[in-house]
């Protein structure tokens, strides 16, 4: 049985910016430490961080 593909353009570009989206005001704003996690929420958010930090272009 053969796959069929059908290539879908996205509604919305990756690169979008929030104004672009219509997302003109802060909805919701959350903070987080990590002084007393538990090492299992150290292990998961560690790389995740690295990640984003290179990913910003940021020395570390």
């Amino acid at each position: 049985m053969p796959l069929v593909v059908k290539d879908i353009e996205p509604l919305v570009n990756a690169d979008a910016t929030a104004a672009e989206l219509g997302i003109t005001e802060l909805i919701s704003e959350k903070v987080t430490w990590f002084s007393g996690s538990s090492d299992e929420r150290k292990h998961n958010i560690a790389p995740r961080r690295l990640q984003f930090l290179r990913h910003r272009g940021r020395a570390l």
